[in-house]
C-alpha cells in the first residue's frame, strides 16, 4: 500500500493493488451490510450469547487436572 499526500488537508490512501471497480462495489454493498448487521447478525450474536455455555465440548467438565508424582496427568 502506498500513501500519497494530496494538496488538501487530509491524506488519502491509494492502493496500487486495488481497482476502482472493487472499491466501488464495496461502497455499493455497504447498505446491505448495515441491514444484515441490524437483522441477521444481531440475532446470531444474541443466540451465541445465550447458548455459549451449552457447548458440551469443554475440557474442564470435571475440574482442573491433577498431576501425579511422575508429572503426568
Amino acid at each position: 500500500m502506498r500513501l500519497q499526500r494530496h494538496s488538501g488537508t487530509a491524506a488519502r490512501s491509494h492502493r496500487t493493488d486495488e481497482r476502482i471497480r472493487s472499491r466501488f462495489l464495496t461502497w455499493l454493498m455497504m447498505p446491505l451490510a448495515i441491514i444484515m448487521a441490524w437483522t441477521w447478525f444481531r440475532r446470531l450474536r444474541w443466540y451465541g450469547i445465550f447458548t455459549c455455555a451449552r457447548t458440551g465440548w469443554g475440557t474442564r467438565q470435571n475440574g482442573a487436572e491433577h498431576l501425579s508424582s511422575t508429572g503426568h496427568p
